[in-house]
């Protein structure tokens, strides 16, 4: 037996009160995917975080006294019980866990185009880390073809594609097609960068972004036709957008309930939107109680896919199929034995 295991929450167990609580630390994912190896005695491990998942793939010769080590581990890093929020394969129905998440299957944006890169950088950080052995090695470069395969085969990537996207629909739905609202972008990372493009194509015009490394703002911003701004100069500025978008990696709010509570008094009852793609939080929730502003999180934005989940039924079902197939193809590889001599 391989003991191939994996624990993990995401959108559909756990609220993005309790995932923002395990997030990584920005260019932490190797030293942090060996420590967790270290810490829960496990074979192999490879960490995957997303704004959507906290996965652990591992391997241990006692996947489920293993997998309540890694439970152990994940409390002791969120602060608060998480048990009630994880779920835990074993065997193969770990390679079709991996299947479905790598094609986006089980994303909340079926389909969405981010999640493969995502796993591509789970699985290098366990290579820098030195954590990924024969079994994870065959799993991931199994499951990253196949799921290729399966976007490549059906219409699973059509229709709203990430959640950048899901975020410029929302705001456009907010303020209609006009192009006169402006709109700031803090971050300029690749959601926030997706959500400046759709913006951009459907009209808007007076962008805005802001980065806490003023160069990454610049080239977006030129990228876009827009305008950069200093960090702290745009937070201070709030109160000038009808729509500002948050996307950081920091593991603090960026914006606290004064400072919204100071931008809509400044605003004199014109609505102030905020969308908030941040993973953990970048927006106090508190926010959400100030007169005239309305705050939407990542948990928020899953409405906005539904109407076009619903058109993809067919591409899902047939997506889904696939993703069966190259399952069981990486499972049977891990189940034949190693030749001779080597190890991965």
């Amino acid at each position: 037996m391989s003991g191939l295991f994996v624990v993990g929450m995401s959108h559909l167990s756990a609220p993005v009160a309790v995932r923002e609580r395990l997030s990584l630390r920005p260019g932490a994912l190797a030293a942090d995917t060996a420590a967790l190896r270290q810490a829960c005695g496990l074979g192999e491990t490879v960490l995957l975080s997303t704004c959507s998942r906290f996965e652990v793939y591992a391997v241990a010769e006692d996947p489920a006294a293993a997998g309540e080590r890694v439970q152990a581990w994940l409390e002791a890093r969120a602060g608060v019980p998480v048990g009630a929020y994880l779920y835990l394969h074993e065997g193969s129905a770990t390679a079709r866990h991996l299947l479905r998440v790598a094609s986006g299957l089980e994303s909340w944006i079926v389909g969405e185009t981010e999640i493969i890169g995502q796993v591509k950088a789970a699985y290098q950080g366990a290579r820098d880390a030195g954590t990924a052995g024969r079994v994870l090695n065959i799993l991931f470069q199994k499951g990253l073809a196949g799921a290729k395969t399966v976007r490549n085969a059906t219409k699973i990537a059509e229709g709203i594609r990430s959640v950048g996207g899901a975020a410029a629909i929302l705001a456009r739905k907010l303020f209609g097609d006009s192009g006169a609202r402006r709109v700031l972008i803090v971050g300029a990372g690749q959601m926030a960068r997706t959500a400046a493009e759709h913006l951009r194509a459907k009209g808007v015009k007076d962008v805005t972004v802001a980065n806490r490394t003023y160069e990454k703002a610049v080239e977006l911003a030129e990228a876009l036709g827009g305008t950069a701004a200093r960090y702290d100069e745009a937070l201070a500025s709030l109160h000038e957008a009808d729509i500002a978008i948050f996307s950081t990696a920091s593991s603090d709010y960026v914006v606290g309930r004064g400072g919204v509570l100071e931008a809509a008094g400044r605003r004199r009852g014109r609505p102030l939107f905020l969308i908030d793609l941040g993973v953990p939080r970048n927006v106090d929730p508190a926010a959400s109680e100030v007169s005239d502003v309305y705050l939407y999180d990542i948990d928020d934005l899953k409405r906005i896919v539904q109407r076009d989940q619903e058109s993809r039924r067919e591409a899902v079902a047939r997506a889904d199929a696939l993703a069966e197939e190259a399952a069981d193809d990486a499972w049977d590889r891990i189940e034949r034995p190693a030749p001779a001599g080597r190890v991965s």
